[in-house]
């Protein structure tokens, strides 16, 4: 597996506007994008730009958002890493050859983007995706 890069992190937030108004302030960070789920993920995002990474500041909609459930089990904090792939399928395909606990055995579809997750048990309870496409 070839990681080309960090794509993003996502950082588990109570309130993402304000999180961002920290942050931007703090560290003059652009934002550079905002969406909102409140069909599948139950999420509200505010992405900064650090350089080539994004930081995704993940706020819940809903008390059954997994995000939600992050925040009640372990506070704000980082809660995803993401890093861009070739191929997601191959890299499922490859983590899970090495014992890797993949929770997706075949990537997600978003447009082009195909992403995929390994499970937080894996990494030292931090939740991995990997993304490939544009």
């Amino acid at each position: 597996m070839d990681i080309r890069r960090l794509d993003h992190i996502t950082i588990a937030v109570r309130d993402a506007e304000e999180a961002a108004r920290r942050w931007q302030e703090a560290l003059g960070l652009p934002i550079v994008g905002r969406y909102r789920d409140d069909g599948g993920e139950k999420i509200e995002v505010v992405q900064l730009r650090a350089g080539e990474v994004l930081i995704e500041l993940t706020a819940p909609t809903a008390a059954d958002s997994e995000v939600q459930r992050f925040l009640d089990r372990r506070g704000e904090g980082v809660m995803l890493l993401s890093f861009r792939v070739d191929d997601a399928a191959a890299a499922l395909d490859e983590l899970r050859q090495r014992g890797a606990p993949v929770i997706d055995q075949q990537p997600r579809r978003f447009g082009q983007v195909a992403f995929g997750f390994v499970h937080p048990k894996g990494f030292n309870g931090v939740l991995l995706e990997f993304i490939s496409g544009s």
